[in-house]
């Protein structure tokens, strides 16, 4: 399992928390059928998103993935994000994120 965090604060009074992220998964597997490897991200512990090897794809190209946040519960608070990938003992998935942004209105 490898493990990426980082913290920000979020504005009080804020109605809108959006993520996006880019998202590359090179995966050796061959199944597009069934979740071997897995890659999830959280907001504060609560899991907000679930890429497989499923979501392979060709080539080098990033997918720009976009993720509204609960505005309610983290609305003044410190959010921890956090992106957490996992592989079974089999074929290996690299997921690699980049250009991660967090907006607020």
């Amino acid at each position: 399992t490898d493990t990426v965090s980082q913290t920000f604060n979020v504005p009080a009074g804020k109605t809108t928390v959006t993520l996006k992220f880019s998202l590359h998964v090179n995966t050796r597997e061959v199944s597009k059928v069934r979740m071997f490897d897995t890659m999830t991200v959280s907001a504060n512990g609560t899991v907000v998103g679930t890429y497989s090897n499923e979501d392979g794809t060709i080539g080098t190209a990033y997918a720009v993935k976009t993720i509204a946040l609960n505005a309610a519960a983290l609305s003044g608070q410190t959010v921890t994000l956090t992106f957490s990938g996992k592989e079974d003992a089999s074929l290996p998935t690299a997921f690699d994120i980049d250009d991660v942004t967090v907006t607020t209105n």
